[in-house]
């Protein structure tokens, strides 16, 4: 499966800040298991530049910056991209352009807290656990946590982290 990452999810795994951290905890589980491309489109890293260094210095912002490309793929953008994305006439000209990248990599889901930002994407999008409930649906594949219950399912400490149910 491919993913595209929206923005605001590679600022929260960066910054460490509390927003679904079970779905993207599972959603680096399947990546490990080389279930899942992660993907981010070339303009976040101007945009998770300048947001981060709000909050930390240059060195620190380069290096977080630098370690991505160790798990994520990068989708450039061109001129045709930033043709489509200004064509679509979405109200956030940055999602169009994410959405245009997603369309680009043929991406299974675009991971994002801003869903009402997407509401006209042809592609399945939102949060990280509701991409852990696509996989599910998609595959009967469910990534369970070591030590962590599983709303629908419990599992035990014991529990191997990639189950077919």
């Amino acid at each position: 499966m491919r993913v595209l990452l929206d923005t605001n999810i590679v600022y929260d795994i960066l910054c460490k800040r509390p927003y679904d951290e079970d779905g993207l905890l599972r959603m680096r589980v399947m990546h490990a298991f080389g279930d899942v491309e992660l993907w981010v489109s070339s303009k976040s890293y101007t945009d998770l530049y300048y947001l981060m260094r709000r909050e930390l210095d240059s060195k620190t912002a380069h290096e977080l910056l630098e370690d991505t490309l160790e798990w994520v793929s990068v989708c450039s953008i061109d001129e045709s991209d930033i043709h489509s994305a200004l064509q679509a006439r979405w109200k956030d000209f940055e999602d169009s352009l994410v959405h245009v990248c997603a369309q680009k990599i043929k991406a299974d889901y675009l991971v994002t807290r801003d869903a009402e930002g997407f509401e006209k994407s042809l592609i399945p999008n939102g949060s990280a656990s509701s991409f852990m409930d696509y996989v599910f649906r998609e595959t009967n594949v469910r990534y369970a946590l070591e030590d962590r219950l599983d709303v629908e399912s419990p599992a035990s400490k014991d529990a191997p982290l990639s189950s077919a149910q």
